[in-house]
């Protein structure tokens, strides 16, 4: 079969204060993995990214290439929330030229809504992979192609004769398939050569202005094994929708392998976003020095996002085989309060740990990245003192400090429980998501919109916060 993979990042248009500007541009790392086993089973197989696609040619119309490409089968990844107006858009406009080619979603939106899309939107989409798809995905290409009933494919939620159906099978893949993956065929994605991953494009970017931007998301594990209140892919998600309770981890000459497909592709900066279990930290320092000792010192460019404070042993394996030039440490505190951060993180660590912690990275010269966001529940008087716990950290040590709004996401335990967290939510459903984002991308929204959560106190709070940025910013030019 003839089969494409599509990516849509949130598109803003006329009327958005972003016009022109494009969100959510990296890729779900599935998308490669999916697209290479598939193509391992025998069919023929291109990955899609339409916001690349829009800049290599102004002209872009997703019709004219599905038109062109005229495929049996195409997947859409739905994997953030922003995505779904534009993907859904998207898959109709496919459905629409092309009725009888089915059409598939997957990822972490596409999982927590997988019933409602199926049942709200059924002119976009006609079945939907619940959690881990590689498998499922090769079974459901081959009972297409053979005209075979789906009620025996693991994962699969589909409709049947109008009425939704869900499979009972389940699959996750274990260590030995998980480790055989390639995340790494770029030979499968159109327009390879123009690839980068910006998270946000601006508006006016060109494949010039972001040629630089060569991050490559390197998937080592999957899993969590804690559950912050704002996060949509924590413990209890990856047990619900896609069936493991524990992190599976790659082997390290796997991930070798795909680190060095993309360095013979000409990048040489990988970030990596993970939760080190507690019990379990050698993982990380052992794959660095084992990628010290294939590629050699201070070849690569590390950014490493970690819900955890990292121990000394892997503070010495990082400075050691990374360019420091480049490399970088990201934690995501939240919270200077530790009252809040103990309530809303599911890994806690006290001010004074986290001190000691920046202290020894500054010793070692290793560039460190702390987030921070303003929580429903505080008020301007906690944000005075975020930004004094902000001036202080990098004063001593440092650090850089961002702080950002944290948006509802699908799935988090603050939007399935909020009477908990004793917030106020704007949006639950998929269709409400699909009409917030149908707004973002032609409107300027308010703040409390763009958030989901009804907080005055919020709000307030996170317009104080952006006037002293702006103020602070005059002052330093």
């Amino acid at each position: 079969m003839k089969i494409l993979l599509v990516h849509v990042p949130q598109i803003y248009r006329k009327g958005s204060p972003q016009a022109g500007g494009m969100f959510v541009n990296i890729m779900a790392m599935g998308l490669f993995s999916l697209a290479s086993e598939l193509n391992n089973a025998g069919h023929s197989v291109r990955i899609v990214h339409v916001g690349i696609e829009m800049l290599s040619d102004p002209a872009y119309r997703s019709e004219v290439l599905f038109a062109a490409e005229k495929p049996d089968l195409v997947g859409f990844s739905l994997n953030w929330h922003p995505q779904i107006y534009e993907t859904l858009e998207t898959a109709g406009a496919l459905k629409k030229q092309f009725p009888s080619v089915p059409v598939f979603m997957g990822g972490f939106t596409a999982s927590v809504f997988a019933e409602e899309l199926l049942r709200d939107f059924p002119d976009c989409v006609d079945i939907v992979i619940r959690g881990d798809s590689e498998a499922p995905a090769v079974m459901l290409a081959h009972a297409l192609r053979d005209k075979l009933g789906l009620d025996g494919i693991p994962n699969l939620i589909y409709r049947r004769n109008g009425v939704v159906v869900i499979n009972e099978k389940l699959w996750t893949p274990g260590p030995r398939d998980f480790s055989s993956y390639d995340f790494a065929n770029f030979s499968l994605l159109k327009n390879a050569e123009h690839f980068c991953s910006p998270y946000l494009l601006p508006p006016g970017s060109t494949l010039a202005s972001i040629a630089s931007h060569r991050i490559f998301y390197l998937a080592t594990s999957r899993g969590c094994t804690v559950n912050c209140a704002f996060c949509g892919g924590g413990q209890n998600t990856h047990r619900q929708y896609f069936h493991r309770t524990r992190p599976l981890f790659r082997d390290i000459d796997s991930v070798l392998r795909t680190m060095n497909s993309v360095l013979d592709f000409g990048w040489n900066t990988f970030y990596i976003c993970f939760k080190m279990p507690d019990d379990d930290r050698a993982y990380y320092p052992a794959l660095f020095e084992a990628a010290r000792k294939r590629f050699g010192r201070g070849r690569i460019r590390m950014l490493f996002e970690s819900a955890i404070l990292p121990d000394e042993k892997f503070l010495s394996e990082f400075s050691d085989t990374f360019n420091s030039e480049g490399s970088q440490l990201i934690l995501s505190p939240t919270s200077h309060d530790e009252a809040v951060r103990r309530r809303f993180l599911g890994s806690f660590y006290s001010n004074e740990e986290l001190e000691v912690f920046l202290a020894s990275a500054h010793l070692r010269k290793i560039s460190v990245l702390l987030y921070y966001s303003i929580l429903p529940g505080q008020n301007i008087a906690s944000t005075r003192e975020l930004i004094r716990h902000q001036a202080m950290l990098g004063k001593r040590f440092g650090a850089a400090c961002q702080t950002m709004p944290i948006e509802l996401e699908p799935g988090a335990p603050w939007a399935l429980h909020p009477e908990r967290y004793n917030v106020r939510l704007l949006r639950r459903s998929a269709r409400d998501y699909y009409e917030h984002h149908r707004r973002m991308s032609c409107e300027d929204v308010p703040v409390k919109e763009r958030l989901g959560f009804d907080d005055d106190d919020l709000v307030m709070s996170l317009k104080f916060f952006e006037a002293w940025q702006k103020k602070r910013a005059a002052v330093s030019i």
